[in-house]
């Protein structure tokens, strides 16, 4: 059965059509980019000889018509890049349904990906140098990155920092402690035949070293958070420096803590999703002994 579009174009498989030939028990799904309504994706079938569609309005004759309806069905496109690939046509489209999704269609491959709910500011570019296709937005502030194969459409990788940076096949990262000394991570990465790898991380502290006193406690924990252990020795007496490594052992998994009180001794650390408290003995504005509960 051969259906005509009128008032819309068809994207299907990579293709522009606006006439399709409807084989009995088939079903037809694609983009609609329609003249009335927004863009939308949709699904035409054809059971007992008659086509079956909630987006069109069907007009029997020689042929069968079809005449997009003007309604809104929810879905709308917020982005959306055509690239050719190694002699392939591939479509990527940003769109919400409910909640965000990345589509990547070509003639003979499909998938679909959901995206943070939060995500902002969103967009696609095509990478030459790695064959990569990258979703980038921001959330809560930060920068993020998706990266996709355009040959099977699989989700390789995801990076989100407060800064990105992609320079060919070098992705460099800053993140930001927001702590006392102003302590930024940076890393940078090889991307290469589809795989991410960390090629070097550095602290960079953006703030004067401080050793007060009433903020040792503090201090020694911000760098122990960031996993920053080089720049926690000076907070230590003798003793303590001596077994660092065991400092270091006790403390894997340490991602946030609060001081309990004005002095500054004691701390509820959450530790491997469990919350701990520890108290710290200074001496002579060092840290001499760590005792926990």
């Amino acid at each position: 059965m051969e259906l005509l579009f009128l008032d819309s174009t068809i994207l299907l498989n990579g293709c522009y059509i606006d006439r399709y030939i409807l084989e009995e028990g088939e079903r037809m799904e694609f983009l609609c980019l329609s003249k009335v309504r927004d863009p939308f994706f949709s699904a035409i079938y054809c059971k007992s000889g008659k086509i079956v569609s909630k987006d069109f309005e069907v007009v029997e004759g020689d042929s069968v018509i079809m005449l997009v309806k003007q309604i809104d069905n929810g879905v709308k496109i917020l982005c959306q890049e055509y690239y050719s690939v190694n002699f392939r046509q591939i479509l990527c489209t940003v769109f919400f349904d409910k909640r965000l999704y990345v589509s990547m269609e070509s003639d003979n491959n499909y998938n679909v990906y959901d995206i943070d709910e939060k995500a902002q500011n969103l967009s696609l570019e095509y990478d030459s140098y790695t064959a990569i296709i990258y979703l980038k937005y921001t959330i809560l502030g930060k920068e993020a990155i998706c990266a996709f194969s355009p040959f099977n459409f699989e989700k390789l990788f995801k990076l989100v920092a407060n800064k990105i940076e992609i320079n060919g096949n070098s992705i460099h990262t800053t993140i930001e402690k927001n702590d006392i000394l102003g302590r930024n991570i940076s890393y940078d990465y090889l991307v290469e035949n589809n795989r991410l790898t960390q090629t070097n991380f550095a602290f960079n502290c953006t703030n004067a070293h401080v050793n007060t006193p009433a903020l040792v406690g503090i201090l020694f924990l911000e760098g122990v958070v960031a996993g920053d252990f080089d720049n926690i020795l000076e907070y230590l007496d003798e003793s303590l420096k001596g077994d660092i490594v065991g400092i270091k052992e006790h403390f894997v998994g340490a991602t946030d803590f609060v001081p309990i009180c004005k002095r500054n001794d004691l701390f509820v650390i959450e530790k491997n999703s469990k919350r701990e408290i520890y108290q710290f003995i200074y001496q002579d504005g060092k840290i001499c002994d760590i005792l926990s509960s």
